[in-house]
């Protein structure tokens, strides 16, 4: 009654419900509004109707607040594993310098806790001392009885038009969703059940390639860092793994590099010291005789 005769001052739209806060006396409740038309003594009216809705805003603002915190905690907790996820996987790298090893490291950290799959075409960014570039080329799948069937994969990855090329030619990211649809690599990726790919490319002073990161339909890993579908997050944790392997990779080039130089260098020693030993040893044979 404290509404009578006073300015209503909000719009009313027939059939239509809506929430408002209306003042009483000193404190605001929260009401819901609700409008119909009808024919008050043979004129067209608008009825509006109230109805106090403190309580149930009131538990439903408790509830969309413990939502928030329920949704900030597992956030947290995602974040966290993320990170620790991230700083395993360099740790694995940074333990050898074997180009090898640290493929094999990597491929068993990312199949199947981020992944399905997984596939990574590496090679030198410059000739070595032989004229040829190292090229490595390595996979794995959730599945091991699929394991053999990656090693066929290698002939898209110099395709000039896969998407993972693409990858490795443009220097960026490329999402490849459904997997190329290509005839001559549709049955591959059938049999190897792919689904949807994320191909980062590796950039660094010494090596150049792609890693793809797979999944798959249906999911192998239910309990992988990935959902049903690559997120932003998940792309951001995925190039900072590629990166992460590109510096190890790296190293163990330059290792190498030094490694060999080392050899070399050992070698042509040894040679000018075979070299410079054998004449004076025939002069010491000729003062023998001489004597």
């Amino acid at each position: 009654t404290s509404l009578l005769g006073s300015h209503f001052g909000y719009p009313v739209v027939a059939d239509e419900t809506i929430e408002i806060d209306v003042l009483c006396g000193s404190r605001t409740i929260v009401a819901e509004m609700r409008v119909k038309a009808i024919d008050w003594e043979g004129e067209p009216m608008l009825l509006a109707s109230l109805r106090d809705a403190t309580d149930r805003k009131r538990l439903q603002s408790e509830r969309e607040d413990r939502l928030r915190e329920q949704v900030g905690r597992i956030e947290a907790e995602l974040a966290a594993r993320r990170l620790g996820f991230l700083y395993e996987c360099g740790e694995r790298l940074s333990a050898t310098l074997d180009p090898e090893a640290q493929l094999d490291r990597f491929l068993d950290h990312v199949v199947p806790d981020f992944v399905d799959c997984c596939v990574v075409s590496v090679g030198a960014a410059s000739a070595g001392s032989s004229g040829r570039r190292r090229y490595r080329f390595a996979g794995r799948h959730a599945d091991r009885r699929l394991q053999g069937v990656i090693a066929t994969l290698e002939g898209a990855y110099r395709d000039p038009t896969f998407p993972a090329r693409l990858a490795m030619t443009e220097g960026q990211v490329i999402e490849d969703v459904g997997i190329d649809s290509s005839a001559e690599w549709r049955g591959v990726f059938e049999r190897l059940e792919l689904a949807s790919a994320d191909h980062v490319p590796l950039s660094g002073s010494e090596v150049s390639g792609c890693v793809s990161f797979v999944l798959t339909n249906p999911r192998r890993s239910r309990d992988a860092l990935v959902g049903e579908s690559f997120t932003a997050s998940d792309r951001l944790l995925a190039t900072d793994l590629a990166r992460r392997l590109t510096v190890a990779l790296d190293n163990s080039h330059l290792y190498q590099t030094a490694a060999e130089a080392a050899r070399l260098r050992d070698s042509f020693l040894a040679t000018v010291s075979h070299e410079l030993r054998s004449p004076i040893q025939a002069i010491q044979s000729w003062v023998q005789v001489l004597k």
